[in-house]
């Protein structure tokens, strides 16, 4: 569960370099990642041992050399393997290959580690639910929790879903917040044990919708905490489900705000520590996808070496989603169709296309067939499709073209109320700035300006 950054803090490095475990344990405990440090009761915990050995293990001028408890240790903080100064001994090699933290052989007490750990690098529930809720409106709610409460939940979540989908997510933002602190509440009340997993669960998709909301609005400090609470309830339900969602949703809005490394950290958070079987065929193609993007994303920066595994992400996503069943999918993860796969894939080919070293990739065709295979319902993403092809067309091909495509997307993008959309409508405006004396580009920039004047 800890991100291959995390390893390369100068803490670390500095504890590695010396050669001594004790620091090492002490740089892992005190590391910023936390949202405060890790006692060492807790991480004794971890390593089977009292207070007082990681107390003497951090503060003992001469450093552990016990290759043994050294190999454990180094297993059970899972530390990667090239950080260690030291062979590992035959007797704990298979321990220090698993750790604790790649849910392997003991599941039930490498839950109880991984929920500790996010204690303290700021995920659980505990942890978030003040903050949040400090921000939201209070709420009354029931005393008891009972499956009515949750259906209510999940009915909420898929109406403000469907809502986002169709009219962008500006127009229901407060009521969708104001149901989410309502949902919250419950966390705290009785529950049955029954359905404690199920409360959690619908609480984590309704934080989630409501984070997407807040993302398209720009909103993006009120999306990454409500997007993390969601992953959080995820966590706590062992929804894994629901948890490659959250890190997708988490990725998407990195790769918008150009931090594409960000992104990539939960795309393989997300694929590396999903046991076998636990998500669908399904959700491996939109997490491969995003991990397309976050690499597209880099190339478009400048990253030039990123432009192949790019594509290889795609052909990845290709595979997974000829393998997709929609019978064994969530319900809520009924948006990722044939239409949202190629817009998807389109938009990385986008940016592959017209980054510093692009050629023709195939964008054209996938923004195409998903401009034309988005319905009603999803009349905000027939937008943003459809505006990537003509601003790719105008970037790259005929504008008279390119206009006739986009005037085609203008009801939808007046009726909705997306930033994303936006912004996207601007970057085609500049990019048929140098197309004016052409009739239908000026016309188009007009009535480009036109919408952006109502939407303000």
């Amino acid at each position: 569960m800890v991100p291959p950054a995390f390893w390369e803090h100068p803490s670390i490095v500095s504890a590695v370099t010396a050669r001594h475990f004790g620091q090492l344990i002490h740089a892992f405990r005190h590391h910023p990642d936390h949202v405060r440090p890790i006692p060492q009761a807790t991480v004794a915990r971890w390593l089977h041992v009292t207070q007082a050995t990681i107390s003497k293990a951090e503060n003992g001028r001469r450093p552990l050399t016990d290759l043994a408890r050294l190999t454990s240790w180094a297993g059970l903080l899972a530390v990667p393997r090239h950080l260690l100064w030291f062979s590992p001994s035959p007797e704990t090699r298979e321990e220090l290959s698993h750790g604790i933290m790649e849910a392997e052989a003991s599941e039930s007490g490498d839950q109880m580690r991984r929920r500790e750990f996010i204690a303290f690098s700021g995920t659980t529930v505990a942890a978030m639910s003040s903050d949040l809720l400090s921000a939201l409106d209070a709420a009354q709610s029931p005393d008891r929790v009972s499956i009515e409460h949750i259906e209510q939940i999940d009915q909420a979540a898929a109406l403000f879903s469907q809502l986002d989908h169709t009219y962008g997510g500006a127009p229901v933002r407060q009521a969708v917040t104001t149901h989410l602190k309502w949902a919250i509440g419950l966390l705290d009340n009785s529950c049955p044990v029954s359905l404690r997993g199920e409360l959690f669960s619908s609480v984590g998709r309704l934080s989630l919708t409501c984070g997407w909301m807040a993302f398209d609005a720009y909103a993006h400090d009120h999306a990454s905490a409500m997007l993390k609470y969601g992953l959080a309830c995820a966590e706590e339900a062992d929804d894994w489900h629901l948890r490659a969602k959250a890190l997708s949703h988490l990725a998407r809005q990195q790769v918008w705000c150009n931090d594409p490394d960000g992104a990539l950290t939960h795309i393989d958070l997300a694929l590396i520590t999903s046991p076998k079987g636990t998500i669908t065929a399904t959700e491996r193609a939109m997490l491969h996808t995003a991990r397309a993007r976050a690499l597209a994303r880099r190339a478009l920066l400048g990253d030039a070496d990123s432009i192949e595994g790019a594509l290889r992400a795609i052909g990845d996503a290709d595979d997974a989603f000829s393998h997709s069943d929609p019978a064994t999918d969530p319900s809520w993860m009924s948006y990722y169709d044939q239409a949202q796969h190629v817009g998807d894939t389109g938009h990385a080919l986008f940016d592959l296309e017209t980054a510093p070293s692009g050629g023709s990739l195939g964008a054209r065709t996938r923004l195409a067939e998903a401009a034309s295979l988005h319905t009603d319902a999803y009349a905000r993403s027939r937008a943003i499709s459809t505006t990537k092809l003509a601003t790719l067309l105008m970037l790259t091909g005929d504008p008279d073209e390119a206009s006739q495509v986009a005037v085609s997307m203008l009801p939808d993008a007046g009726r909705i109320k997306s930033r994303r959309a936006m912004s996207d409508l601007a970057e085609l405006s500049r990019a048929a700035l140098p197309h004016t004396r052409r009739s239908a580009v000026a016309d188009l920039r007009e009535q480009i300006v036109g919408i952006a004047r109502r939407a303000s």
